[in-house]
């Protein structure tokens, strides 16, 4: 769906997505689930909002080396372009195109419904985790709850570049 995007709206979109909070207590070696809070105003309903609450599945960190017997990554790439050893991870989420108007909730999509508008209802979600001490879970505000995947991917990316820098 997002592939036929218009690139000058993605960007937009990735710009406008504030990081309100990222986890304190990061990414850890195995496979866990990260969760997070997004935030966006409800565009059917003038100043209110929908929260989404989910939780982005991480995998290990897979590393790619070269077979022994074959030529190392070093001799393929151009080593100013490229280190000996490539390391990635896997992310996955829950996705759903219907929010408006609709409540969803599973053990990894949380979609609702707020009457405050999306400045509020930031503040009431982050002083709600200060009070409770909440320390591994990401708050994100979006600018167009239609494609929260965008702001999510921000906050990914994110992440990874505090992860592998």
């Amino acid at each position: 769906m997002f592939d036929k995007l218009d690139p000058r709206l993605v960007e937009m979109i990735r710009n406008t997505t504030r990081i309100l909070r990222k986890p304190y207590t990061g990414i850890i070696a195995g496979y866990h689930k990260l969760p997070y809070v997004l935030i966006g105003p409800d565009s059917a309903r003038k100043n209110s909002s929908i929260e989404i609450r989910g939780r982005i599945h991480v995998s290990p960190k897979l590393i790619f080396t070269p077979n022994p017997e074959n030529p190392t990554l070093g001799e393929i790439f151009e080593k100013e372009l490229m280190n000996q050893q490539l390391v990635g991870r896997v992310f996955s989420f829950l996705y759903s195109s219907r929010y408006s108007n609709l409540k969803v909730q599973n053990e990894d999509l949380k979609i609702e419904l707020s009457e405050d508008d999306a400045p509020t209802h930031e503040h009431t979600v982050l002083d709600e985790m200060l009070r409770r001490e909440v320390v591994d879970t990401a708050v994100v505000g979006c600018p167009d709850i239609q494609y929260y995947p965008i702001s999510l991917e921000r906050l990914i990316q994110e992440i990874l570049d505090k992860e592998f820098k």
